[in-house]
């Protein structure tokens, strides 16, 4: 698994976006910068790729009482490292978490995506993805990501050998779906 990371600074704060490598295709996971030194230290281990070190210290920040802002962002962030230890059913808790408590974060809506992504639950993918664009029409990763989503349905049907329901224009001439980016 390669961790890259690209920093880039928002009107709202500094967010940074870890790319994971699927099977299908890469898609991108955004986790959230905090103020306070548990939670620091936690995003440090976390870029560092110190997995198991970043989830305790955001579960420490979460028992000492983080204010109602940090919550879902450490919850959030969690998620995004249970993630890429591939405990995909633990970081949906956590993303479960982070959206219930701010259902208006795309950010939570990409990352609940991605974890049901690589549990193979592509409709549940795609809706929060979706819920996501609602929230941010303009965030590519959203849509880059529901590509990736699109793709392997499409890829599992011809598996299957289940009838096409996309558009089969998009197919390239060996039937391999060609979404933007993936498969060329």
């Amino acid at each position: 698994m390669t961790i890259t990371k690209a920093i880039a600074a928002t009107v709202i704060g500094v967010f940074v976006g870890l790319g994971a490598a699927g099977s299908a295709g890469a898609y991108t996971m955004e986790l959230q910068m905090q103020r306070s030194d548990v939670l620091h230290r936690a995003r440090t281990a976390l870029e560092d790729g110190k997995l198991d070190r970043a989830v305790r210290l955001y579960q420490k920040g979460l028992e000492k009482g983080l204010n109602s802002r940090d919550v879902p962002v450490a919850h959030n962030n969690i998620c995004v490292a249970f993630i890429l230890l591939k405990k995909y059913e633990k970081a949906i808790e956590h993303c479960d978490t982070a959206v219930s408590m701010d259902p208006s974060n795309w950010r939570y809506h990409n990352n609940l995506g991605n974890a049901y992504l690589e549990l193979g639950e592509y409709e549940l993918a795609i809706g929060h993805y979706q819920r996501g664009l609602k929230i941010s029409p303009r965030a590519e990763i959203l849509s880059e990501n529901l590509d990736i989503a699109e793709e392997r349905i499409q890829r599992s049907s011809l598996l299957r050998g289940q009838p096409i329901s996309r558009d089969e224009s998009r197919l390239g001439p060996d039937g391999e779906w060609l979404a933007a980016g993936l498969g060329q």
